[in-house]
């Protein structure tokens, strides 16, 4: 086909190696060249790109997975702050896009940013933080409780390295639970 159309032609194939009975696929390019006096013929080169493929389809599985999950997944680092966040997260805070979100210091989602260095100190302390409840706020101002659970990712030395972590929006729940121990207090009222 390459030398018939007489332009370069690229394509993917996948084969099964005869060697390690494993399915590869193999990136490949063809070029026509018609040299002076000598008969046209086609060069091709073939890359393996077997890794590549499959490591493009694990990001995306990834990526297909944290978008549609309704709880807010995010990664941080000491020096930039948020490095990721699923739409989900950038829902919670009002945001339409992640992008969005990546833009704010981190410091600014916090109804009380103050409250950010306690658990900075307790994931220190503690390598991440199990179902803390804090008060989160919006982007239009407006404030939700987020039940945050994180993970402190260290390297060799034991600095650093990210945060990893998820925050549920659980302010129905609280609204629930305050209105049930109304209910339960009037309750009792009526038969003291």
């Amino acid at each position: 086909r390459c030398r018939a159309r007489q332009r370069p032609l690229s394509y993917q194939e996948t084969y099964i190696s005869a060697e390690t009975d494993t399915e590869r696929i193999l990136r490949v390019t063809t070029s026509p060249v018609e040299g002076q006096g000598t008969t046209p013929y086609v060069v091709a080169v073939a890359s393996d790109v077997t890794e590549r493929e499959k490591m493009a389809e694990r990001l995306h599985q990834r990526e297909v997975i944290t978008h549609n999950v309704s709880e807010g997944i995010y990664r941080s680092t000491p020096e930039d702050g948020l490095v990721y966040a699923n739409q989900a997260f950038s829902q919670l805070f009002g945001y339409d896009r992640p992008e969005d979100v990546l833009a704010l210091d981190s410091e600014d989602l916090y109804a009380d940013p103050a409250v950010r260095d306690e658990v900075l100190r307790r994931e220190h302390e503690h390598g991440g933080v199990d179902g803390v409840e804090l008060r989160f706020q919006r982007k239009d101002g407006s404030t939700f409780t987020g039940l945050v659970s994180s993970t402190v990712v260290r390297d060799d030395a034991g600095e650093v390295q990210y945060y990893d972590g998820v925050v549920t929006d659980i302010t129905e729940r609280k609204e629930a639970e305050r209105a049930l121990r109304a209910s339960e207090r009037r309750f009792r009222e009526m038969f003291e």
